[in-house]
């Protein structure tokens, strides 16, 4: 064994013991005396990564894209293309990525996270021809996998015909794939009963692995039954397929109702404190944009019209802010230290934020549109984090947005979308919060009702240009973002503004009886 990589294993066998310090000194005597050590320079630039030393990781990854030594294991390349994705640093994952491929061309593992690194780095062209090499020349076994990589690919980037050619080619080989069912559905809006269809639902569900499977399949019926108009039979599958959902998860009313208090409380303090708040550091005075709302409220209509905008970045959907909260001294935990006038790390805070969306291979422009729903809990965080930060909140009717999102199969993470009641719930909670926001940051709100905007668009538009002091898009233009959708609306927010989805709970009255006299309909 040469002297590097005795220096390596001795270096690895401290990582293992979590003696980081002694492994860093072992990997700089190995680096000091074979300048270029592929394994080497892969420990130093993470190790720095954990430690948030960006910069130096940074330098260190320099190195490693430079150095004409190549690895003896395609393991190492999988672990530090794996563990760059887990520190979110996509677009470096996917430079290595590019760099290691050459090393292990027939190595299926490493194709794959190559492909997986050009997704999450948003490099939606390079996935796409990856994925059309591979279609061309996988073997039988991972075909499957490929095509329906390449089809949700397609459809990110709003190739819909295309994309739906390609889960049809999925089913044709695993009929029971409920992935490609959801997609192909997503993809299209189908305008007549067909009976293919029908027959992928029936196989799908029969022969489905568990009640997850059967969940998707079930709700991708039930879009297909809303699509042609048979309502009836639409609700009772959706119905099916949230009570298989609900089985799975928990959702405590009472724990979110806490939640919400402590928030309102902290800010209440925080705000009768002003400009005696202690900070950090000087703010960062980048006027960004948290599109809020109910999910399925139009806020991805919305974040496709700022798109357009040439120093506008459209974020879509990440846990950014949550991933840069936990950077700050206290963690996820901030609220209590907020509360009692202590500093959260502002600016290790905020510096975070915008490095998470510059790993963004697509990044451009400066300010970010950051479109999760669900950002309302945030809304006081964020005007701490960026004085000039605004806010535009998605008002929508709510018994449309519980029909919605009835129809979607969400993450466990939202546990409450499987029954009216607790949408509901949730809901008020959200109204609660924004009243609140709205009184302390008025003027950095914008409310913008979703029925307003997609029956008199210029009108409405208006109001955004006023807030955000920009000139907006037509309608037409809105189609021509580029930026590739990931949320449910991906299909819905590439078609021309219209009025389809406005009343829709009215097909559905009757599950709705119970909760009219709350909201006086």
């Amino acid at each position: 064994m040469s002297s590097s990589a005795q220096l390596i294993a001795q270096a690895e066998a401290c990582l293992r013991r979590r003696e980081v310090a002694n492994a860093e000194a072992l990997l700089m005597q190995c680096v000091a005396q074979e300048n270029g050590n592929a394994i080497a320079l892969m420990h130093l630039c993470l190790i720095q990564f954990s430690k948030r030393h960006y910069e130096t990781a940074e330098s260190y990854l320099n190195a490693f894209l430079n150095t004409r030594s190549a690895f003896t294991a395609s393991q190492a390349a999988e672990h530090f293309i794996r563990t760059l994705l887990q520190f979110n640093r996509f677009n470096d994952a996917l430079k290595v990525a590019e760099k290691v491929s050459h090393w292990f061309p027939s190595d299926l593992t490493l194709r794959w996270l190559h492909v997986q690194a050009a997704l999450q780095s948003r490099a939606i062209d390079k996935a796409l021809s990856l994925t059309s090499q591979w279609v061309a020349a996988v073997d039988e076994t991972h075909k499957a996998q490929v095509m329906l990589t390449h089809a949700n690919t397609l459809a990110k980037k709003g190739h819909f015909s295309d994309a739906v050619v390609h889960y049809e080619a999925v089913l044709a080989e695993q009929p029971n794939n409920s992935y490609a069912i959801a997609g192909l559905l997503k993809s299209q809006r189908v305008k007549q009963t067909n009976s293919r269809y029908q027959k992928f639902f029936d196989h799908a569900y029969a022969n489905a692995a568990n009640d997850d499977h059967r969940a998707r399949v079930k709700f991708a019926q039930a879009k297909y039954f809303n699509d042609i108009g048979e309502y009836q039979q639409a609700w009772q599958c959706a119905e099916q397929a949230n009570q298989m959902k609900q089985s799975q998860v928990q959702f405590s009313r009472d724990t979110l109702s806490k939640q919400v208090d402590a928030t309102l409380q902290t800010f209440s303090a925080v705000n009768q404190r002003g400009a005696a708040q202690q900070t950090d550091g000087e703010p960062d005075h980048t006027p960004h944009i948290l599109v809020v709302g109910m999910p399925r409220s139009g806020t991805t209509l919305v974040e496709q019209m700022l798109a357009t905008l040439p120093d506008y970045y459209a974020g879509g959907e990440t846990p950014a802010l949550e991933v840069s909260i936990a950077t700050g001294r206290h963690g996820q935990y901030y609220l209590a230290p907020l509360a009692q006038g202590k500093s959260i790390d502002e600016t290790t805070i905020a510096q975070s934020y915008t490095r998470y969306f510059r790993q963004f291979s697509n990044f451009a422009g400066h300010i970010i549109v950051n479109k999760v729903p669900t950002n309302f809990f945030h809304v006081g965080l964020f005007k701490h984090l960026f004085p000039q930060g605004k806010i535009i909140n998605l008002q929508r009717d709510p018994f449309d947005v519980a029909a919605s999102i009835f129809f979607e199969s969400f993450s466990a993470q939202f546990a409450y979308t499987h029954s009216l009641d607790n949408i509901l719930f949730v809901y008020d909670q959200y109204q609660r919060l924004m009243a609140e926001w709205s009184q302390w940051y008025g003027s950095d709100i914008l409310n913008l009702d979703y029925e307003h905007l997609v029956s008199n668009y210029s009108v409405a538009i208006s109001q955004v240009e006023q807030f955000l002091e920009v000139k907006m898009p037509g309608e037409a233009e809105i189609r021509g973002a580029d930026n590739p959708v990931e949320t449910p609306s991906i299909w819905q927010v590439r078609q021309p503004i219209n009025r389809h989805a406005v009343g829709r709970w009215t097909r559905y009255a009757e599950a709705f009886e119970p909760f009219r006299e709350r909201y006086n309909k």
